[in-house]
């Protein structure tokens, strides 16, 4: 008996089953794209190379979708938190936030690159529903999910005045323990 598991690419070979996906598996990028209409999509072309757990899906093509807009210049631009971004930072060790603004140059980067992915049948094919860097890199600045970590707004530290009298607005610095603060504060303020 001949394994042929060249149905698998045909979403129709699953219609008695009302969903199919798999655990995380191995996949490569083979090449990028764009597509415009009716949303606009950045696309990565994702093949199986995984063996070891799900044989039955090795050589198995599937496509992993980012949201994405597209500028009047026809840059297309994506939030620096989008999944694109996410998956940039995690697999790129790499932040680049104005290029954001010209992301189909970046969406090449991916191509030969390794991830982890949790594929799911859908009536045009296999998807992508979860793509993560086979080796993620992480920052002190974002999440292991490759979320910015926001730093809070900046306050400014003004001198105000109060009936003559200068009141000093006072912060804990990084690092500072409590008791360090209430002594600068105290020595600052006689």
């Amino acid at each position: 008996m001949a394994d042929n598991y060249s149905d698998f690419d045909d979403p129709s070979a699953f219609s008695d089953l009302d969903e199919v996906s798999t655990d995380e598996i191995e996949c490569i990028c083979l090449s990028t794209s764009l597509k415009k209409n009716p949303y606009h999509t950045m696309i990565l072309h994702l093949e199986v190379t995984d063996d070891k757990h799900e044989k039955a899906f090795l050589g198995l093509t599937a496509m992993a979708n980012f949201n994405c807009k597209i500028s009047p210049k026809g840059n297309v631009r994506v939030e620096k938190q989008s999944k694109f971004a996410r998956l940039y930072r995690l697999q790129f060790e790499s932040n680049p936030v104005e290029r954001y603004r010209k992301a189909q140059q970046l969406l090449k980067h991916f191509v030969g690159k390794v991830f982890l992915c949790r594929l799911k049948k859908k009536n045009t094919g296999w998807s992508a529903e979860t793509v993560v860097p086979l080796e993620p890199k992480y920052s002190k600045d974002w999440t292991e999910t490759g979320a910015m970590i926001e730093s809070g707004k900046k306050e400014k530290h003004h001198n105000k005045s109060e009936g003559g009298k200068v009141v000093q607005n006072f912060k804990i610095k990084s690092g500072e323990s409590e008791e360090d603060f209430l002594d600068r504060v105290f020595n600052q303020s006689l």
